[in-house]
């Protein structure tokens, strides 16, 4: 992996005669978000948000994501940091990497649009755009959560580190900003209660309810299916990725940590299916689709 980290610039091969969009540099927020923890394993969503958006358009031309950690976390066993999902258009996607060498340790992924004609547009509104779902696992039988200690690499530390590239007037350009990179660490813990007696599917009301700051929310499911329990606002914006993920016919039991967030109403929403994850907005529905209110008070 050598050259890993050559500029996201030269390895994008784009007919530069042919693009042209705003001369406005365009403004982000990139995050990492919806942690979700097992016994041996993490996984999370990195997210980039438009945000200066309608001064300037936003063609994703790509990412070199880089983290600092703590490789304690590996409690003994040897760590793999994977894809669980990434965005398929046109993009390239470069194998994650684990770097572990004294004082600089390092989780590491990078993609960049490998094909001619407009880039993907990052989105304004929500969270923003899902870049991708990474894991990072442990062969021992548990991975050491409290020693993660994660956060993104920035320019003031010697290369690599994080960087993002967008499509401004007729060239792909570098618009990195350290202080638009951010960690959201509220961690949704997912507890297996039976995997046995399950006939139909269910989601309970949280409880407590209302709630400060935290609430666990029960259901179940009948079949293995993949999973999504996302929370909303009153508007109908999405917060938080609970779930997200195929499980077992079971019961099990979330919480949400509402630390961030100020009081009011908030949704809850429960989708299951059968083949794949495809829920992105509120209403879409799969195999079994139900939502619930939750009032957070504090």
């Amino acid at each position: 992996m050598k050259y890993f980290f050559i500029s996201l610039s030269l390895l994008i091969i784009l007919s530069t005669n042919q693009l042209s969009y705003s001369q406005v540099t365009p403004t982000y927020n990139l995050t990492a978000r919806n942690f979700q923890s097992y016994n041996d394993s993490l996984t999370f969503d990195v997210y980039i948000l438009h945000t200066n958006f309608p001064l300037s358009d936003f063609g994703f031309m790509g990412i070199t994501a880089i983290f600092n950690f703590n490789p304690a976390v590996a409690n003994g066993g040897d760590l793999s940091f994977t894809y669980s999902e990434r965005s398929s258009s046109g993009f390239y996607w470069v194998t994650p990497q684990v770097f572990l060498s004294p004082g600089n340790n390092q989780l590491r992924f990078a993609g960049y649009l490998g094909v001619t004609g407009y880039p993907p547009q990052i989105s304004n509104t929500g969270l923003g755009t899902l870049i991708c779902k990474m894991k990072l696992k442990t062969s021992a039988l548990y991975l050491n959560h409290d020693s993660l200690n994660l956060n993104w690499r920035g320019s003031s530390q010697v290369l690599p580190y994080t960087r993002i590239f967008a499509w401004v007037g007729f060239f792909n350009t570098e618009i990195t900003s350290d202080s638009s990179h951010f960690i959201d660490f509220l961690t949704s813990v997912i507890e297996p209660i039976s995997t046995t007696n399950v006939i139909k599917y269910f989601l309970n009301q949280n409880y407590p309810n209302p709630f400060n700051p935290t609430t666990k929310i029960n259901y179940s499911i009948p079949n293995t299916q993949y999973t999504i329990l996302k929370v909303y606002d009153v508007l109908g914006n999405e917060i938080a990725t609970l779930v997200n993920e195929k499980q077992n016919a079971g019961s099990y039991s979330v919480v949400f940590d509402g630390s961030n967030y100020p009081s009011g109403i908030y949704y809850y929403h429960l989708v299951v299916h059968s083949d794949k994850l495809v829920v992105d907005s509120f209403g879409e529905a799969g195999n079994f689709s139900e939502v619930k209110k939750m009032i957070l008070i504090k």
